[in-house]
């Protein structure tokens, strides 16, 4: 938003999108209850900007760095995979 710019007050709260929040409605469409994780509060108004926003359904470089699979050579020759935090297997016992 510009500065001057006047906030588009039609669009949802950032906050029901967020990982950070928690949601909970009741069967009128008045009835929404927000709680934000990350603030430790109860939102009491419909958020439009927020520098801790953090969509639900991208991930982290953290979470990514957790998933990420390595693909590597092994010692008989063979190609496989390996989750990145792994230890490595000596091959002892096998």
């Amino acid at each position: 938003m510009a500065k001057g710019d006047t906030p588009d007050h039609s669009r949802e709260s950032l906050c029901l999108s967020c990982e950070n929040s928690t949601v909970a409605r009741g069967f009128a469409e008045s009835q929404c209850m927000i709680y934000c994780s990350y603030m430790r509060a109860l939102m009491t108004f419909p958020i439009y900007e927020c520098n801790e926003y953090r969509h639900r359904l991208e991930l982290s470089l953290y979470k990514m760095e957790q998933m990420a699979m390595l693909v590597e050579k092994r010692k008989d020759g063979g190609i496989g995979f390996r989750r990145l935090h792994e230890k490595e297997v000596t091959g002892e016992g096998l």
